[in-house]
């Protein structure tokens, strides 16, 4: 991790990202770490998303509650204006039921999709992306071994 000594100094421009599943806790650490390192931070939640994890810092973040259209994801977009897009938000469940399969591939694969056209519309070329290892099961190549992993490497390919 980068050090307080690589702050930016006054009068340099302040570097800018977007972070999804900032209400997580992988999301909310990064986020808090972006703030002390000095950068404009905007963060993208789901509406009456829990905020509890950014305890401190929320004062520092521009909070941006996405409905799931398209459109205003390309207005927050433009509104952040972001150097790089973090994208930690996911849905995750170990076992799925029929009934689980709209938010799983609504998670991560739509807002996923989204969040590119987003990028694209504005001309922001830096996503920083997570997956699972779930996606690579053991170390052998693709091999999900539930649906959440599915939907993970299905947006991988959607990215290459």
């Amino acid at each position: 991790m980068a050090s307080a000594s690589n702050k930016q100094g006054p009068g340099s421009a302040r570097r800018r990202a977007l972070v999804t599943g900032a209400s997580g806790y992988l999301g909310s650490q990064l986020a808090r770490r972006l703030v002390h390192d000095g950068w404009t931070v905007h963060v993208l939640v789901r509406p009456g998303s829990n905020l509890a994890p950014l305890a401190g810092v929320c004062d520092a973040l521009t909070v941006h509650a996405f409905g799931g259209a398209t459109t205003e994801l390309v207005d927050i977009m433009r509104a952040a204006a972001p150097d790089a897009v973090f994208h930690l938000a996911a849905a995750f469940l170990a076992e799925h039921r029929p009934e689980d399969v709209e938010t799983l591939v609504q998670a991560n694969l739509l807002l996923s999709t989204q969040l590119l056209e987003a990028m694209a519309a504005n001309e922001v070329r830096l996503l920083v992306n997570t997956g699972t290892a779930w996606q690579h099961y053991e170390n052998r190549g693709y091999d999900p071994v539930n649906l959440y992993a599915a939907t993970k490497q299905a947006f991988e390919a959607i990215l290459a």
